[in-house]
């Protein structure tokens, strides 16, 4: 599966550390380290550049699409999911991160196919594994909200790890191109 990872930009009425710091996408190279050697994963920093999505999308078709969003990023996340809806109709498209994870309310959109609540590792390397096996009903995956028209039904929870030690290293390669342009 091709699967495409956003780190959104802030809202433009944001004020705060987002003119003081460009900080890596930890949470999205984490995911991405997941899923290598199963799946095709490429990152796109519309923080450090917004018009990458755009040329991203022009060569490359996501299956999947996943949309990190703290609070700063609730618009921003589905104006992106829109971009990839016109280039890409039928990818699944995935929203996790701290503010759907507290209010997932927010994320009920028809843009947005699933959003993940909590540690989303494992939740979306589930998702990933299951769509490449020619699944199209996530019920069985912990740990999500699946938007059904106007409504969002919960699946069963998913545990808190009791410890990272699973966890794969970041794969900082997703980010090579804008690494130059981070800063703390």
């Amino acid at each position: 599966m091709k699967v495409l990872l956003i780190n959104p930009p802030c809202g433009a009425r944001t004020i705060g550390l987002k003119n003081l710091t460009k900080i890596e996408p930890l949470n999205l190279e984490l995911l991405g380290a997941t899923l290598k050697g199963r799946h095709e994963v490429r990152l796109v920093d519309m923080e450090v550049e917004p018009k990458d999505l755009s040329r991203t999308l022009a060569d490359f078709k996501p299956d999947i699409v996943g949309v990190t969003s703290e609070v700063v990023h609730v618009e921003t996340a589905k104006q992106a999911l829109s971009v990839v809806r016109l280039a890409a109709p039928y990818c699944l498209t995935v929203v996790g991160g701290h503010h759907p994870t507290v209010w997932p309310q927010d994320f009920l959109d028809p843009r947005i196919d699933l959003i993940v609540i909590g540690e989303g590792t494992e939740t979306f390397a589930e998702i990933c594994d299951a769509r490449a096996g020619g699944a199209t009903s996530f019920t069985h995956i912990p740990g999500l909200m699946i938007r059904d028209h106007d409504k969002l039904v919960a699946t069963t929870p998913r545990p808190l790890p009791r410890n990272l030690d699973h966890q794969p290293m970041p794969d900082r390669s997703l980010t090579k191109q804008y690494r130059s342009r981070y800063y703390y």
